[in-house]
């Protein structure tokens, strides 16, 4: 997690998995419970590592509406 004046960033991080995933993780889970009520926009960001290349394979963003 990550927090800036304006955003809160979720990070999920997958070896070998999907984008989606790691997202899916991220919304499905209390990951961002504790800051429901706070005003900053919440960011989730999946990505995966392949264990091939050594490298970020994909990454998705998406921002987590209010509710």
């Amino acid at each position: 997690m990550a927090k800036t004046d304006d955003y809160i960033y979720v990070i999920e991080v997958k070896l070998d998995g999907t984008v989606q995933e790691a997202l899916d993780r991220i919304l499905n889970t209390n990951y961002l419970q504790p800051y429901l009520d706070d005003r900053r926009r919440k960011i989730a960001l999946g990505i995966t590592f392949s264990s091939e290349t050594r490298k970020v394979a994909d990454y998705l963003v998406q921002e987590v509406p209010l509710k």
